[in-house]
Protein backbone atom coordinates (compact mmCIF):
# COMPACT_ATOMS: atom_id res chain seq x y z
CA UNK A 1 0.00 0.00 0.00
CA UNK A 2 2.85 2.41 0.86
CA UNK A 3 4.60 1.63 -2.43
CA UNK A 4 1.42 2.36 -4.36
CA UNK A 5 0.99 5.67 -2.54
CA UNK A 6 4.60 6.64 -3.25
CA UNK A 7 4.19 5.78 -6.94
CA UNK A 8 1.03 7.90 -7.18
CA UNK A 9 2.69 10.86 -5.44
CA UNK A 10 5.77 10.65 -7.68
CA UNK A 11 3.55 10.42 -10.75
CA UNK A 12 1.50 13.47 -9.74
CA UNK A 13 4.60 15.51 -8.92
CA UNK A 14 6.21 14.61 -12.25
CA UNK A 15 3.04 15.51 -14.17
CA UNK A 16 2.88 18.87 -12.42
CA UNK A 17 6.58 19.50 -13.08
CA UNK A 18 6.53 18.63 -16.80
CA UNK A 19 3.20 20.26 -17.63
CA UNK A 20 3.68 23.46 -19.63
CA UNK A 21 1.53 26.33 -18.47
CA UNK A 22 -0.90 27.76 -21.02
CA UNK A 23 -1.17 31.53 -20.89
CA UNK A 24 -4.33 32.98 -22.38
CA UNK A 25 -4.45 36.61 -23.46
CA UNK A 26 -7.10 38.82 -25.03
CA UNK A 27 -5.59 40.99 -27.74
CA UNK A 28 -7.64 43.84 -29.22
CA UNK A 29 -6.21 45.70 -32.17
CA UNK A 30 -6.02 46.43 -35.87
CA UNK A 31 -5.19 43.87 -38.56
CA UNK A 32 -1.92 44.74 -40.31
CA UNK A 33 -1.54 41.63 -42.47
CA UNK A 34 -3.33 38.36 -43.18
CA UNK A 35 -1.58 35.25 -44.47
CA UNK A 36 -2.69 31.66 -44.99
CA UNK A 37 -1.67 30.53 -41.51
CA UNK A 38 -1.28 33.76 -39.55
CA UNK A 39 -2.66 37.20 -38.72
CA UNK A 40 -0.51 40.21 -37.80
CA UNK A 41 -2.19 42.61 -35.36
CA UNK A 42 -1.15 45.97 -33.89
CA UNK A 43 -2.56 45.85 -30.33
CA UNK A 44 -4.42 48.91 -29.05
CA UNK A 45 -2.36 51.19 -26.80
CA UNK A 46 -4.14 49.97 -23.65
CA UNK A 47 -3.39 46.36 -24.61
CA UNK A 48 0.38 46.90 -24.82
CA UNK A 49 2.34 45.04 -22.19
CA UNK A 50 5.57 43.14 -21.76
CA UNK A 51 3.75 39.95 -22.78
CA UNK A 52 2.58 41.25 -26.18
CA UNK A 53 5.01 42.96 -28.56
CA UNK A 54 4.07 46.07 -30.55
CA UNK A 55 3.01 44.03 -33.61
CA UNK A 56 2.04 40.45 -32.85
CA UNK A 57 1.83 37.55 -35.30
CA UNK A 58 -0.78 34.97 -34.33
CA UNK A 59 -0.93 31.51 -35.87
CA UNK A 60 -4.38 30.43 -37.03
CA UNK A 61 -5.51 26.84 -37.52
CA UNK A 62 -8.64 24.95 -38.54
CA UNK A 63 -9.57 24.86 -34.82
CA UNK A 64 -9.62 28.69 -34.58
CA UNK A 65 -13.18 29.92 -34.00
CA UNK A 66 -14.45 33.04 -35.80
CA UNK A 67 -17.18 35.58 -35.06
CA UNK A 68 -18.17 38.14 -37.69
CA UNK A 69 -16.20 36.31 -40.37
CA UNK A 70 -15.96 32.65 -41.33
CA UNK A 71 -12.17 32.51 -41.78
CA UNK A 72 -9.00 34.60 -41.65
CA UNK A 73 -9.26 35.04 -45.44
CA UNK A 74 -12.21 37.40 -44.93
CA UNK A 75 -10.23 39.77 -42.68
CA UNK A 76 -9.01 42.98 -44.30
CA UNK A 77 -6.08 45.18 -43.40
CA UNK A 78 -7.41 47.84 -41.02
CA UNK A 79 -10.16 45.66 -39.52
CA UNK A 80 -10.53 45.90 -35.74
CA UNK A 81 -10.48 42.50 -34.03
CA UNK A 82 -10.53 40.92 -30.59
CA UNK A 83 -8.44 37.76 -30.39
CA UNK A 84 -8.25 35.18 -27.62
CA UNK A 85 -4.75 33.76 -27.88
CA UNK A 86 -2.56 31.23 -26.15
CA UNK A 87 1.18 31.66 -25.76
CA UNK A 88 3.15 29.25 -27.91
CA UNK A 89 6.19 27.27 -26.91
CA UNK A 90 8.60 29.69 -28.62
CA UNK A 91 9.18 33.19 -27.20
CA UNK A 92 6.70 35.76 -28.58
CA UNK A 93 4.71 33.09 -30.43
CA UNK A 94 0.93 33.11 -30.14
CA UNK A 95 -1.87 30.86 -31.36
CA UNK A 96 -5.29 32.38 -32.06
CA UNK A 97 -8.01 30.42 -30.27
CA UNK A 98 -10.82 32.77 -31.38
CA UNK A 99 -11.03 35.82 -33.63
CA UNK A 100 -13.90 38.31 -33.44
CA UNK A 101 -14.35 41.04 -36.03
CA UNK A 102 -15.54 44.25 -34.37
CA UNK A 103 -18.20 45.86 -36.54
CA UNK A 104 -19.12 49.53 -36.62
CA UNK A 105 -22.04 48.84 -34.27
CA UNK A 106 -19.56 47.52 -31.68
CA UNK A 107 -17.34 50.61 -31.70
CA UNK A 108 -17.90 53.35 -29.13
CA UNK A 109 -19.22 56.11 -31.39
CA UNK A 110 -21.11 59.17 -30.24
CA UNK A 111 -24.43 60.08 -31.85
CA UNK A 112 -24.07 63.00 -34.29
CA UNK A 113 -25.32 66.34 -33.04
CA UNK A 114 -28.77 67.45 -34.26
CA UNK A 115 -27.40 70.48 -36.13
CA UNK A 116 -25.04 68.19 -38.07
CA UNK A 117 -27.94 65.89 -38.95
CA UNK A 118 -30.07 68.88 -40.06
CA UNK A 119 -27.25 70.29 -42.17
CA UNK A 120 -26.75 66.98 -43.95
CA UNK A 121 -30.43 66.33 -44.68
CA UNK A 122 -31.79 67.68 -47.99
CA UNK A 123 -34.06 70.72 -47.84
CA UNK A 124 -37.47 70.13 -49.47
CA UNK A 125 -39.34 73.27 -50.48
CA UNK A 126 -42.75 73.73 -48.89
CA UNK A 127 -44.35 74.79 -52.19
CA UNK A 128 -43.51 73.46 -55.63
CA UNK A 129 -41.32 75.71 -57.78
CA UNK A 130 -43.05 77.32 -60.78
Amino acid sequence: MKKMLIVVVVLLVSLAFFQTPVMAKTIKGMVLDVEVSSIVVAPDAEEGSAEVPEDVTLAVSPETKYTGVTSADELMIGDEVVIEAEAGTEPNSWKAVSVELIGLEDLDMEEPAEDVMEASSPKIPATPAQ
